[in-house]
């Protein structure tokens, strides 16, 4: 129930998950109280209904500092080494992500899946030799959604899509183009550029070979994460351990023992 809490899309559904779990583990009030004091006043940080409406590309941690940890325990043989074979250890373990790193990255380069070549692939563009795997994926994702609004010979009359508002948050989260884009791509038979797919997902260049242009004319690093500051919120009154009905059923116990025109 936590992970409904955690992960729901919406606000109002968030509140929702919240308010059953209440319900769901109400005699363990201190349990509750904890989460409601700590985690509620900062949820800006991890609830994804908000998280959604921030540039994140997907990313849900901060650190790889725990999955660091979980890996390193590989390359050691037993829990009783040295601290000179941990440093052994973590430069192996350094050294294998660094080749995996490239492995993917010249994958990237080279390979393209075949469904995004041919005539299936042409609203793409020449995105596919410039942007990595993973935001191809996350496009065609889209073109999925998009390609279900649009009439075809056996369903003349398909369901539209719902308004690129608010609740669409793919663009502004991931840095590509939503359903509804793609969906007006499809309709003016135009295909993306790299100028519409965020420069976070765009291939290194091949001029960027070469290390010393990574010296003379290094990348300027920005803030591309939009994740929320730390900053403690008043937590709204409508989430209060109990709810609403709690507080009915007290005013009426307490009617109950007070009944009017008693003196």
């Amino acid at each position: 129930m936590w992970k409904r809490v955690l992960f729901a899309r919406t606000e109002e559904a968030h509140e929702k998950a919240w308010r059953d779990l209440c319900k769901k583990f109400d005699d363990q009030r201190l349990i509750l109280r904890y989460l409601h004091g700590t985690y509620l006043p900062v949820r800006a940080q991890w609830t994804r209904c908000i998280l959604r409406k921030h540039r994140n590309f997907g990313i849900r941690v901060t650190s790889g500092t725990e999955a660091s940890n979980n890996n390193i325990k590989s390359y050691l043989l037993n829990g009783m080494s040295h601290l000179y074979r941990l440093v052994e250890a973590m430069q192996d373990m350094m050294k294998d992500q660094e080749r995996d790193f490239k492995d993917a990255c010249a994958q990237d380069e080279v390979l393209t899946a075949r469904e995004y070549l041919g005539s299936s692939g042409d609203y793409l563009g020449d995105l596919p030799t410039v942007i990595s795997s993973k935001a191809l994926r996350l496009i065609n994702k889209q073109y999925r959604i998009a390609r279900k609004a649009v009439p075809t010979g056996k369903n003349p009359f398909p369901e539209p899509l719902s308004g690129c508002n608010d609740d669409c948050s793919v663009s502004v989260e991931l840095g590509v183009s939503c359903c509804h884009k793609v969906y007006a791509k499809l309709g003016s038979a135009t295909s993306f550029t790299r100028y519409d797919v965020h420069s976070h997902w765009r291939l290194r260049d091949s001029s960027f070979q070469d290390p010393c242009r990574w010296i003379l004319d290094p990348r300027i690093a920005s803030a591309l994460r939009g994740r929320p500051k730390n900053t403690a919120q008043p937590v709204p009154s409508r989430m209060a351990i109990g709810g609403r009905s709690q507080n009915v059923s007290q005013l009426t116990s307490l009617a109950a023992r007070h009944p009017a025109g008693r003196k």
